[in-house]
């Protein structure tokens, strides 16, 4: 019974990992540009299904990272963190991205029950 709860949980956090990062890579490459994450801005910013805090030192055009978060954790729901890492390559412009998306079947870091997934993309 555990082994099977366990490998639901895992599903879930995965498919919540990937839900991140459809929306990380939206956000960075649609909702950045137009300054939705510029420094000040705390949201909420809505994706997959979730109303999302923004936490910024990144203006658009410069080094820096933007995180999304749950703005109403329900401990006893599914959720996803996001952090957008932009490092500049020399060029005007030009950055490599580091997305590292965590998703999780439950809100609750101090709950024994809760199963975390990543995935990291880069570009």
């Amino acid at each position: 019974l555990i082994l099977s709860s366990l490998v639901k949980n895992s599903q879930v956090a995965f498919y919540q990992a990937d839900t991140a990062g459809d929306c990380a890579m939206y956000a960075d490459i649609i909702e950045a540009p137009k300054g939705t994450f510029n420094t000040g801005n705390t949201g909420p910013w809505n994706c997959g299904g979730l109303s999302l805090r923004i936490t910024s030192t990144y203006e658009y055009g410069n080094t820096g990272t933007y995180s999304l978060a749950p703005a109403d954790q329900n401990v006893s729901t599914p959720c996803f963190n996001i952090k957008i890492t932009k490092t500049s390559t020399g060029g005007i412009g030009i950055f490599d991205t580091n997305i590292i998306a965590n998703g999780y079947n439950i809100c609750d870091e101090n709950n024994l029950r809760t199963v975390e997934r990543q995935i990291e993309i880069n570009y």
